[in-house]
Order: structure tokens, then sequence, then C-alpha cells
């Protein structure tokens, strides 16, 4: 069995490091409520009280099937090659889980979350969440998500991590629905991938390109006009 050379595909990794990512954007130093510059916003709880408020982004999936019956579609790749494709879509929700520590702060928090995802289009700042989902994936995936309408999760009161006797984490936030598409990973900058088989020969001496050969599929026949590989040969 061949070795994985690549990673497994991004598909929830993509979507949670590309919201964490925004809403942190956002609420940065620019932003103008002090008590929310540096936000915390993560996957996981924060265990310490500087980390508060906060918030907490997941990702609720749905389903996933083939963009089509049977569907494949073929991509080129950095190097110039055409490689057949999966194209898989999915449907789910987004939660931003909002944390606090007092009920006021609960509230200027979650009007702020609310704010983003229901008017972020019409500010520069607050946009940069939008045009992280929208401009900045990779082409090789898609995500969509729909602030037309949000779902509050509601109100809840936990004790703190780190066990104050008169404190507590006040909850709240809202979920969205969400889509989008992703792809089979991809390895690119390696020829030597697209290899399954091929063959090379003539009556002339190639000693340069049996030796790119030799160094791509590491072995080569006796004979210097005859090289033996495997490879897989696409074009338009």
């Amino acid at each position: 069995m061949p070795l994985r050379l690549e990673p497994a595909v991004q598909y929830k990794r993509l979507i949670k490091r590309t919201l964490i990512s925004a809403m942190r954007a956002v609420f940065s130093n620019e932003y103008p409520d002090p008590q929310l510059k540096g936000l915390h916003v993560s996957t996981s709880y924060p265990l310490k009280r500087e980390d508060f408020p906060a918030v907490v982004i997941s990702y609720d999936e749905g389903s996933v099937k083939n963009a089509g019956v049977s569907h494949e579609e073929y991509l080129e790749t950095v190097d110039g090659f055409v490689i057949p494709a999966k194209h898989f879509m999915f449907e789910g929700s987004i939660t931003f889980k909002c944390l606090a520590l007092s009920p006021l702060d609960i509230d200027i928090l979650t009007d702020s979350v609310a704010e983003l995802l229901a008017f972020g289009r019409l500010d520069s700042l607050l946009n940069k969440l939008f045009d992280a989902v929208y401009v900045d994936v990779p082409d090789t995936a898609q995500i969509t998500f729909y602030s037309d309408y949000l779902d509050a999760v509601g109100d809840s009161v936990m004790e703190t991590a780190w066990g104050s006797e008169d404190g507590l984490v006040y909850q709240n936030g809202y979920r969205i629905r969400c889509s989008g598409g992703f792809y089979n990973a991809i390895k690119e900058g390696d020829v030597s991938q697209y290899i399954e088989d091929i063959l090379i020969y003539g009556n002339q001496p190639f000693e340069e390109e049996q030796e790119l050969l030799t160094e791509l599929f590491g072995r080569n026949s006796s004979n210097p006009y005859y090289v033996r590989g495997r490879a897989v040969v696409s074009s338009f």
C-alpha cells in the first residue's frame, strides 16, 4: 500500500480556522469597545479569568454528500497537470457561544456578535468576517453561512474553571446555518504523485532525461536508452 503523502482533507478544520481567524481580526485593537479588544476566540472553553469575555466556535455537522451522482471534476494543479477530483458538499450549523463573567458583560458581548453577523457587511472592520469566508478561502473549498437568521442558543450559567466561590460564567450566543463544499486533498509541487505508468525509449542517448526520471522513480533499466516508471498523463 502506498504511503499517504498528505494529511486528511481539510473540511471541519477549514471552517473553524477561517471563522476563528476572522473573529479575531474583527475584535482586534481597532474594535471600538475597549472591553472587547483582543477578544479570546477559540474552539475550546477558556480556563483562566483573563480569557473572559470569550467566544467559543463550534461546527455541528449535518450532511456530507457528493456534489452529484457519481460526480467527478478535473482540476488543474499549480504544476499544470489536470487530474480527476471528487467534489463533496456539506451542510451544518455554526455556533458562536458567548461567555462572560457578569449578566451585563454577556449582554454586551452577544449584542456585539449579533451586530457582526447581521450588519457586518455595512462596516469595513466588521466586514473582515465576510471577506475571510467568501474571499480568502482556498479555491478548493467553499463556505457559505446564512446570517439572515440567528438562532439563539439560550441563557445558561456554570461555575468557573478556577473554582471561584462567588463567580459564575454566563453563557449565550447564536447558531447559524452553514453549507459549502470541498475537494479531495491534492498534493502540489511534486510531479511524481501523478505518475502511474510511463515508457520512454529511443535510439539516441538521453542522459539528462534518464537522470531526471531515475531521480523521480528511483529505478531504471540497465539500458541507457530505456527508462521505465509509472505515470498518469492528462491534458485538456
